[in-house]
């Protein structure tokens, strides 16, 4: 490799919903172009440096039928522990400063992708770019003569994640008076009444008739049948998952859609929305969020129940895993969680209508991205 072809380096990421393109770059390499004076930079520089990465790469840097909507530079360094991390650094000496461009575009359903990359440091032959999406990992060293990338999905390759279904809420029959019984009652009642004939016996008729009316009508609605162990888990485990895999969407009204069909609306759907959202983020990474692979169910233990009002109560354990790939190093988390949750049958489904969480523990592995080939 020729000396400053590590001035540039570029990564693509592609998501279910989203496509990533981020770049790290040596400010010392541009020292020149981007007339660095000074072996250190201070917090003005820094923004200034900053700025010129984004408009660089704004301008070389293309993919054909996307718009990036979010643009995101900062000042990084490498971690062993953690990969990149920001570098909080009031001041950096040039020769230890990296700068990391990310620009992201929804996407759904994304067959192709065609980039255009331009950008590279001044003494630069050729810039290294990693591609992943899933489980497809490759490479390849652009230069001036072949700045472009093309990617073609795989028929095998699936980003896709199917939302679970849940088991349907079952209903007890319950028993009603026939109406045979109930007209003639009434009916008899009331002639007897205004034939003024037996006038407690009219009286005892009207009134049983009213009651059993009353009754029928309380019996209108089929009584909710709450489920069984196993089924409360299968029940549990679905509404935990589709929760989780609303977030892989990117926008807000897609994820709110998901979100809905397994949390009541209101003050609980509001806070659940930020508490995950928020737990997802890659703190101080620019915006890359953890996408959810597994959700596990370890433990669901039904604390009560209220046959009439449709609603079980459950204290559950569970598990996430998830991972990000950013600046070529996977981000592996792993949450796990204890919780009271209850579950009410509402608009016809069942949903969580209450969430408290207990015990709340994390773990997060980093580690180099999958070696990739070089075409």
């Amino acid at each position: 490799m020729a000396e400053d072809d590590d001035a540039v380096q570029g990564f693509v990421v592609l998501e279910q919903y989203q496509l990533r393109v981020q770049a790290l770059c040596r400010p010392a390499a541009f020292a020149e172009q981007w007339q660095i004076a000074g072996n250190e930079l201070d917090a003005a520089e820094k923004e200034r440096l900053k700025a010129l990465a984004l408009a660089e790469v704004t301008e070389k840097i293309s993919v054909e039928g996307l718009e990036f909507d979010q643009r995101h530079a900062q000042f990084i360094k490498l971690t062993e522990e953690l990969g990149y991390q920001p570098d909080e650094r009031d001041v950096i000496p040039l020769e230890e400063a990296v700068l990391g461009v990310s620009l992201s575009s929804p996407t759904q359903d994304l067959t192709e992708v065609n980039l255009n990359w331009l950008w590279r440091g001044p003494a630069q032959t050729q810039m290294p770019l990693k591609f992943s999406a899933g489980e497809h990992h490759s490479g390849r060293n652009l230069t001036a003569d072949a700045p472009s990338f093309r990617w073609v999905r795989d028929s095998k390759l699936d980003l896709e994640k199917e939302l679970t279904s849940i088991p349907p809420i079952e209903f007890e029959k319950r028993k009603r008076i026939p109406d045979l019984i109930i007209l003639p009652t009434l009916i008899i009642g009331l002639l007897l009444r205004l034939m003024k004939k037996v006038p407690i016996f009219a009286l005892l008729l009207l009134s049983l008739g009213t009651l059993m009316v009353g009754f029928n009508f309380s019996h209108k609605h089929p009584a909710t049948q709450l489920p069984d162990q196993p089924t409360t888990e299968d029940i549990v485990d679905g509404l935990l998952h589709n929760t989780y895999h609303a977030f892989d969407r990117r926008d807000v009204e897609d994820i709110y859609t998901v979100l809905e069909s397994s949390i009541e609306e209101g003050p609980l759907l509001e806070r659940v929305y930020l508490e995950i959202r928020q737990g997802l983020e890659l703190e101080g990474q620019g915006g890359p969020r953890v996408s959810i692979s597994t959700v596990a169910l370890q433990n669901c233990e039904i604390t009560a129940s209220d046959t009439k009002a449709g609603s079980f109560d459950v204290q559950a354990q569970w598990a996430t895993v998830g991972d990000v790939n950013h600046w070529g190093h996977t981000h592996l988390r792993t949450n796990r969680y204890k919780a009271d949750l209850q579950v009410s049958a509402i608009d016809g489904e069942w949903k969580f209508s209450h969430m408290q969480v207990l015990d709340e523990q994390r773990t997060q592995k980093v580690s180099q991205s999958p070696q990739q080939s070089s075409e």
